[in-house]
This record gives structure tokens, sequence and C-alpha cells, in this order.
């Protein structure tokens, strides 16, 4: 499939599907990562899956705040300064 039918599908999806909770992102967010290798390294893939839903879940606490790719850049750049 091109990569314009691929994103239409996605689009499609993310449509259709009511906002789902966080357990159901969760879910839907192992699902979809898993799908894009065909052969990942099952240890590695579960250690970062679940790192990120960890992260999800704090965020969704409200117990940290997510920052942009743009501020960890600018710090990033004036630390090397």
């Amino acid at each position: 499939m091109n990569r314009k039918g691929t994103i239409m599908k996605g689009r499609a999806l993310q449509a259709a599907a009511p906002d789902p909770l966080p357990d159901e992102r969760a879910s839907l967010t192992r699902t979809l990562l898993l799908s894009l290798d065909e052969s990942p390294d099952a240890e590695l893939t579960g250690t970062w899956l679940s790192e990120a839903e960890r992260r999800e879940r704090e965020i969704d606490r409200g117990e940290v705040q997510p920052v942009s790719a743009e501020d960890v850049r600018r710090k990033a750049r004036a630390l090397l300064r």
C-alpha cells in the first residue's frame, strides 16, 4: 500500500474511534507499535511499551507535565554552548 493510502486509513481510524480511555489508549498504542516491525525484540519492545504506558499514566494523573520537543532542543543547545 502506498503512503497516501496508509495515511488515509489512519485518519479514517482516528475519525471513527471515540476518544479512548487511558487503558484503551495504552492497548491501542501497544497494538500499533507491535505492528510496525514484523520481528521486534520482544523484551526490548515490552520494556519500551511499559515505559510509555507509565509515562502516559503520570501525565494523565497530572504528576508530570509534558515537554515539547522544541523546548528539549532549545535546552540541549543552551547546555552545549
